[in-house]
């Protein structure tokens, strides 16, 4: 599985755990917007490495 790190814009408010990925803090609406795309891409590689594994 390819590494994926957050956007320098949102890497203060980013919480991982057990593999999840959480927003917290006091976030503007970009910020908002830029997690959704990196959660987003997150969500997709777990989807494939899932794939890969099984």
């Amino acid at each position: 599985m390819s590494m994926l790190f957050p956007p320098k814009e949102i890497m203060r408010n980013i919480r991982i755990h057990n593999g999840s990925v959480y927003l917290v803090g006091e976030v503007t609406e970009e910020q908002k917007k830029i997690f959704q795309k990196f959660k987003k891409q997150v969500d997709e590689e777990k989807k494939k490495s899932r794939v890969e594994t099984d």
